[in-house]
């Protein structure tokens, strides 16, 4: 016995047309609860634990400081796996929530993850720095910049870099803004060891001076009348000649020599930097921009443009700011190929700004056209080639 489909619809016309306003008020609830962003932000069910050890072995990290915080992750019952690194100095973990879980319960497991980190601390050794948990890989910056400043000193650059990221915060729609490859400052302090054995100095003493010199502490007040003046203690202590000014004791003796008697005081860049960036051969930093999640990042790329343009003409001309190319692009171009037996094909150009993510009805018009006339001429569309040109 068969089923006559087109029978019972005709017999019983309710059964279709139901499944035809299903199938209708469907197909709007997904064309407008479907993702339509270019660079949309997406949750990694992975965070890592970064802790300090400095001057401790692979074997005392793992002891000390991996095993205890591992037995706080695994009371967690949110977390799927754990694995850990045991470095010299450093302990890494990283832990990856279970599948059953959806995104929007991750910040929450993740603030727990913390309170079970954070509770963990005072556990750990004397000399083991706070633990860091990174979760946040999910942001997408679809604006990135590389800065150039020839000729300056990392202070400049690193000044340049915060007021970059200021005035970029300041953009509509812009959600975070963050930088990579400045040069990090340090004053070094060399200290040849024969002098400190001529001087009579301990090296404990030495660093326990400049240590109190550069803490920044509560100098008190005094009352003066119905009056509360605080006292301020005045000093640069980041500058060259106040830092080899330090006053130190000798041992034994009131006699106080300066730390420019005993050590070498000099400013530079670190010897290792965590990053190195260069643009076109020239060093140089970059800057990421991530818009709001809900927010076309093509139109915060052009508000970000407008305002790189204002901010720009304050900053010496040594120094530029290299746009993403995407916001360069002007023009799109689609090109209809004909086959490979001699098909002449046909140009399409789309004088539209923006670039391919906003052209939508007149792209598709123009298309249509353009393959309407290639099948008017005979010729076999094979394939389309959309190009982006400046």
């Amino acid at each position: 016995m068969t089923f006559d489909v087109a029978g019972r619809s005709i017999d019983k016309p309710l059964y279709p047309w139901l499944l035809a306003m299903l199938c209708f008020f469907g197909g709007i609830w997904g064309f407008l609860s479907v993702g339509k962003l270019e660079d949309p932000s997406f949750s990694i069910p992975s965070a890592i634990i970064n802790t300090e050890y400095p001057g401790a072995s692979a074997r005392e990290v793992e002891e000390e400081v991996t095993e205890r915080l591992e037995r706080a992750i695994q009371e967690l019952a949110q977390i799927d796996t754990i694995t850990s690194t045991s470095m010299p100095g450093r302990s890494e973990i990283e832990v990856a929530i279970d599948s059953s879980y959806r995104s929007a319960e991750f910040p929450q497991i993740w603030d727990e993850l913390r309170r079970k980190i954070n509770d963990t601390q005072r556990e750990l050794p004397d000399g083991v720095q706070p633990s860091i948990v990174n979760d946040d890989f999910g942001e997408v910056y679809g604006l990135f910049y590389a800065v150039t400043a020839t000729d300056y000193s990392a202070r400049d650059i690193s000044e340049l870099s915060r007021f970059l990221q200021r005035e970029l915060l300041t953009v509509p729609n812009v959600a975070r803004v963050i930088s990579a490859g400045e040069r990090e400052e340090m004053i070094y302090i060399d200290i040849p060891q024969e002098r400190l054995t001529r001087l009579g100095l301990p090296l404990e003493q030495l660093i326990s001076t400049i240590q109190t010199e550069n803490a920044v502490e509560f100098a008190g007040s005094i009352r003066a009348g119905d009056r509360q003046i605080r006292i301020i203690s005045s000093g640069d202590t980041d500058t060259l000649d106040h830092i080899s000014a330090i006053r130190i004791g000798r041992p034994a003796s009131i006699e106080q020599i300066m730390l420019s008697d005993v050590a070498n005081v000099t400013r530079g860049t670190a010897e290792q930097p965590r990053q190195l960036v260069r643009f076109n051969g020239q060093e140089a930093f970059t800057i990421g921009v991530a818009g709001v999640a809900t927010e076309n990042i093509i139109e915060v790329g052009e508000a970000v443009e407008q305002h790189l343009q204002l901010v720009t003409t304050s900053l010496p001309t040594e120094q530029g700011v290299i746009a993403p190319d995407r916001q360069r692009h002007l023009d799109s171009v689609i090109r209809l190929h004909g086959d490979q037996y001699g098909g002449d094909g046909i140009l399409v150009q789309i004088q539209r700004e923006g670039g391919l993510a906003t052209l939508k009805r007149p792209l598709l018009k123009r298309l249509v056209e353009a393959g309407s006339e290639c099948l008017q001429r005979g010729t076999l569309v094979t394939h389309i080639d959309i190009q982006l040109v400046q």
